[in-house]
């Protein structure tokens, strides 16, 4: 009986131990976006590691009613900018810089006609999500 009440003490004080604050989660999908989009509707993904690159999305939207959700969470390093572009693509609708943790959520009315996204990161590792919806409320 005094053998398993010290085995139990000796495992329970390795397990508090072993555990740290600050657990990194490896996952063989680092770097790869997830990008889905319809008419009035996309979403973007990522789990970055020092990740850098520079795309953009063709988008088809037919309202200026807009949804927005960006939230940006594990923020380690690197930075990286976010752009909605309107017709003319030299005006934009929405920009936002990449580079601390952040959840932002919000309706635009009135500002254009999305008709691309782009993306750019530098050496950014953190994860990404964005959504841009039509916004069926007005």
């Amino acid at each position: 009986m005094k053998i398993n009440l010290i085995t139990l003490s000796f495992f329970s004080v390795l397990l508090f131990f072993s555990c740290t604050e600050e657990n990194e989660i490896v996952t063989p999908y680092s770097n790869i976006p997830v990008v889905a989009f319809t008419q009035n509707a996309f979403a973007y993904t990522l789990v970055a590691n020092d990740y850098s690159s520079n795309t953009s999305y063709d988008i088809s939207f037919d309202s200026d009613s807009l949804a927005y959700s960006l939230i940006i969470s594990g923020y380690k390093s690197g930075d990286g900018i976010l752009t909605v572009f309107m017709e003319p693509q030299s005006s934009y609708v929405y920009s936002e810089q990449l580079k601390s943790n952040k959840v932002i959520s919000f309706t635009q009315n009135g500002v254009g006609t999305p008709r691309k996204i782009q993306l750019e990161f530098n050496d950014f590792s953190g994860t990404v999500n964005f959504s841009l919806s039509k916004n069926n409320n007005n």
